[in-house]
């Protein structure tokens, strides 16, 4: 599965390969489409989904097997969880046994048109979206706030800045200044882009810096942006907000997962997701998310990408008794 390449808009060979194999299960997967995505859904009509994406970052390493960890872009965002939900759905069998539903979905990692779809065809419900927690239970989850900002300079010999404005070290400050300010609400300020340009020894005309902000569940992103805007906007200085996705707290979906972990004999550990997920886009909607899963975070998207075969393996244990649990709940539909 790791082999056969995925990254956003390229998902149609991994849908197709898993669709077998839930078939070789004796699982009749549907498969809907939806602006040039392919998404995968099983037990639609169940109270409770397990959510997770087929998609990746665009390749950086290949799949390798060293000792007890594969390596490779995708391995753990989010390959490992749908090993995982196969393990487990091969452990259940027959579909009668089959309590919760199946949702795997495309385009995670660039505009969420996956999520899109399940939110707009299917009525809100409580369920575990898996992604890389390394098995820690994400009940607070994290929201974003893309800043952009573009600061125009006086250009001047670069040998005489002090007859110019440099945007350059305008922008440095602005970065200080919002860091400083924005330290205290949990907040994280990450730089993402920066660019100016350079030209005949001279101080560049403008710059422009690129800001994503990590915003604790309890931020409005809307309401942040308004407050930086008013704050730095001034003359030569303008700052626009993008990809503004609010952090959230799971309030029931959690339960079920921690009595989960507790019947698989494993320890129930917690952590905050820091990265925004699917998740995100479904809680605005009324779902009920949790977020978790194999995999170390940290090392996503990067040449390091690797996972734990023994925790691909507690994962799908887990889900195996999470199905037991959820056939002993009533669910109230949100």
């Amino acid at each position: 599965m790791s082999e056969t390449p995925s990254p956003s808009g390229e998902e149609d060979e991994l849908a197709k390969l898993v669709v077998e194999l839930m078939e070789e299960i004796g699982l009749k997967a549907e498969i809907l489409e939806w602006k040039g995505t392919q998404n995968i859904l099983l037990n639609c009509e169940a109270p409770f989904w397990i959510i997770t994406h087929l998609d990746t970052v665009e390749g950086i390493s290949k799949f390798r097997v060293e000792g007890n960890r594969a390596f490779g872009t995708g391995v753990c965002d989010a390959k490992a969880s749908i090993v995982a939900i196969l393990l487990a759905l091969r452990s259940i069998g027959d579909e009668r046994n089959l309590n919760f539903g199946v949702a795997l979905l495309s385009d995670e990692e660039e505009e969420g048109r996956g999520a899109e779809l399940i939110a707009r065809e299917f009525s809100s419900r409580k369920c575990l979206v898996m992604e890389p927690t390394s098995l820690r239970i994400c009940r607070r989850n994290f929201g974003s706030l893309t800043l952009k900002a573009r600061f125009e300079g006086i250009t001047a010999h670069a040998s005489m800045p002090e007859v110019g404005e440099n945007p350059i070290e305008e922008a440095l400050n602005f970065l200080l200044s919002l860091r400083k300010r924005l330290r205290a609400r949990e907040i994280k300020l990450v730089p993402m882009e920066f660019s100016s340009n350079k030209e005949n020894y001279r101080l560049p005309r403008e710059a422009q810096i690129e800001v994503e902000l990590v915003l604790p569940p309890e931020e409005n992103p809307k309401i942040l942006f308004e407050e930086i805007s008013r704050e730095f906007s001034r003359d030569r200085v303008s700052i626009t907000g993008e990809d503004c996705t609010h952090g959230f707290k799971s309030r029931e979906s959690h339960m079920y997962l921690e009595r989960a972990l507790e019947r698989s004999g494993l320890e129930i550990r917690y952590w905050e997701m820091p990265s925004t997920t699917d998740a995100n886009f479904l809680w605005e909607r009324g779902w009920d998310p949790v977020v978790w899963g194999p995999g170390f975070l940290g090392d996503c998207h990067t040449p390091r990408e690797s996972v734990s075969i023994v925790e691909i393996d507690e994962a799908s244990k887990v889900l195996f008794n999470l199905n037991s649990i959820v056939s002993e709940i009533r669910f109230s539909r949100e």
